[in-house]
């Protein structure tokens, strides 16, 4: 793991090595280079590296944060066509590939990665990010400079960067638990989308698309077929990403079906030791028992952490401050503490993110596979773009919430309108060709706002996640699948738990879906409610009566509906408080007091 910065356009070493520090805690080596009297650039890492690396002549040079899991294949391929490698990273595919292609020189790889390239040929600078967005990069362009990092926080160590909020950001952010795919709450400050290239070059700046599911079609193939072409692509994902080196694997393991599954391929593949980890909150329910059935089952050194919430409120504003992009989902919060506690035994730890999406285990493929054909166009579009409970946010703020809660000082409330990203991918379609627009949809937006608050508290660690069930062969794989095999009746994730009924115990894989949870009332004690009230009315955003009427008092809701949307309500707006006090209390960022 690492990360990246670096200027194009201003010479200024101290300020490329300023940015660079902002970065420490990605890795202890760092190296701070200018590129033909051009780009600074600046890369750190937990391992001594030779980045950046260049091609034969020394004219294009890459710099990167991730990995490359495909790097052997593209080697020999690169080789066939007369290129030749000089140094052991394996980012140096980079820049052969672009040699070959340009700007989609990222089209091939198979990986996980933010990265920066230099065309001194042609003055061109480019940055590109992995096909689902695991590694952010952060871009700003001031008097006619680019500033770019792996996290905004770097970014900002240049002082005529504005901490001017972006209103629209925060409106969706309230809406939809994130910021846009391209946008921060910090204005100037923008986000490079998944499976996109930024190219600067003559003074012009452009965004290319490398890669869409546009080219997936239903593919001719029988039951046994498809199952083997999934065994084919399960186990190849897992394989490429196992470390060569026998130092220890962990896997963040819930006891459901995808990090079930990963763990049951990583240790039929190794002989080494499988660490598993899994956590709960003191005084509620978890998921201990399923995590436990599955480790004694694959015979794994299990480790189970309770999780207690005054230590969450503590170190709140440090989970907020590392979060760098504000987002809602509390997945941040036990993937804090679990990374605490892997980082002493492990450095690289599997995760089974991104199964429901690939394999229909939401409510909306149910919905889809039963419902999608024989709906009229107008229902099928408001159900499926409009209801919050189908898109998955239903404690979120509405439109009309929104507009009472935000001070009407700060934008037009006639203008006020919550785009919805949803709305073109259910129009005029069938059901093969939804759930390839839901994956596409998934793909651009959901998965990598999963994804980015787990990779910001494994590199406060030192951490490198692996996401097998993201690989790219496999997002392929689901594109082609018909949605019966998806879901086949009631049954979700058919196609995977068939997979797995002879590898695992029943009561696995005949677990319906329960999604892990924060329970977010034992979190607001009256101490904290009343923190958090005072910092959201001393930034004089929003509506005094309702912030008061939300915070200053708990509420009691018979409907469990109720009770769910007010405590999540109270969430948004208290990890919205923290970031604001970290990003925007004053001209330079500030550190939480409780940061070390």
């Amino acid at each position: 793991m690492g990360g990246i910065c670096g200027i194009y356009g201003l010479d200024d070493r101290t300020l490329a090595q300023k940015m660079a520090q902002a970065l420490a805690h990605r890795g202890s080596h760092s190296c701070v280079t200018q590129l033909d009297a051009g780009p600074w650039i600046a890369v750190r890492s937990t391992k001594i590296d030779c980045q950046p690396v260049s091609n034969e002549d020394g004219s294009i040079w890459i710099a990167s944060d991730g990995a490359i899991y495909n790097y052997g294949q593209l080697r020999q391929y690169l080789e066939r066509r007369g290129h030749r490698f000089r140094f052991p990273s394996e980012m140096e595919v980079f820049v052969h590939l672009y040699e070959e292609t340009e700007y989609r020189y990222a089209e091939k790889i198979n990986g996980d990665f933010a990265s920066v390239l230099w065309d001194s040929n042609n003055k061109r600078l480019l940055l590109s990010r992995d096909v689902v967005g695991t590694k952010p990069i952060y871009y700003t362009f001031v008097n006619g400079s680019l500033f770019f990092a792996s996290e905004i926080k770097s970014i900002l160590e240049y002082d005529e960067i504005k901490r001017e909020l972006d209103y629209e950001a925060l409106c969706h952010y309230l809406s939809c638990g994130a910021t846009p795919h391209s946008k921060t709450l910090i204005k100037q400050v923008k986000k490079l989308p998944p499976g996109a290239v930024l190219v600067v070059a003559n003074g012009e700046a452009t965004i290319k698309r490398y890669w869409n599911l546009k080219a997936c079609v239903p593919t001719k193939n029988s039951w046994k077929g498809f199952l083997e072409d999934l065994n084919m692509n399960l186990k190849e994902a897992v394989d490429i990403r196992i470390p060569q080196n026998d130092e220890p694997i962990a896997v963040c393991l819930s006891g459901g079906i995808d990090s079930s599954l990963v763990t049951g391929l990583l240790s039929n593949m190794v002989e080494r030791s499988i660490e598993t980890y899994t956590a709960g909150f003191s005084g509620c329910s978890n998921e201990f028992e399923y995590a436990r059935t599955v480790a004694d089952h694959f015979g794994t050194n299990h480790h189970e952490l309770i999780i207690e919430y005054d230590i969450v409120r503590k170190l709140l504003p440090k989970m907020v401050w590392q979060l760098d992009d504000l987002n809602a989902d509390t997945i941040f919060i036990p993937h804090y503490f679990l990374s605490e506690s892997i980082a002493p035994h492990a450095s690289v730890v599997f995760d089974g993110m991104g199964g429901d999406e690939l394999f229909g285990g939401y409510l909306k493929h149910l919905l889809m596979s039963r419902w999608f054909d024989v709906l009229p166009a107008n229902i099928r579009f408001f159900l499926f773009s409009k209801v919050p409970l189908i898109r998955s946010k239903s404690h979120s703020f509405s439109e009309g919430d929104i507009r009472k809660l935000l001070l009407s000082e700060h934008f037009n409330k006639d203008e006020l309108k919550i785009p919805s990203l949803v709305e073109p991918y259910y129009i005029k379609c069938n059901t093969f060709e939804a759930y390839r627009r839901q994956l596409e949809y998934d793909i651009m937006f959901s998965i990598q706002n999963e994804i980015i608050p787990i990779e910001q508290m494994s590199v406060a660690h030192s951490l490198e996640m692996r996401y097998p069930l993201l690989d790219i062969n496999l997002i392929k794989f689901s594109a082609s699948l018909p949605p019966s095999f998806k879901v086949m009746g009631t049954n979700q994730k058919f196609i995977l738990r068939e997979y797995m009924r002879n590898l695992f115990p029943d009561s696995i894989v005949k677990r319906k879906k329960s999604p892990f949870r924060v329970y977010l009332q034992p979190l607001f004690d009256d101490a904290f409610r009343e923190e958090m009230m005072i910092t959201l009315l001393d930034f004089r955003l929003f509506n005094n009566d309702l912030i008061k009427n939300l915070f200053s008092e708990p509420k009691k809701y018979a409907n469990p509906l109720s009770r769910a949307k007010y405590f999540a309500n109270m969430w948004y707006l208290s990890a919205l408080a923290h970031y604001l006090k970290c990003y925007f209390e004053r001209e330079r960022i500030k550190k939480p007091s409780h940061f070390n």
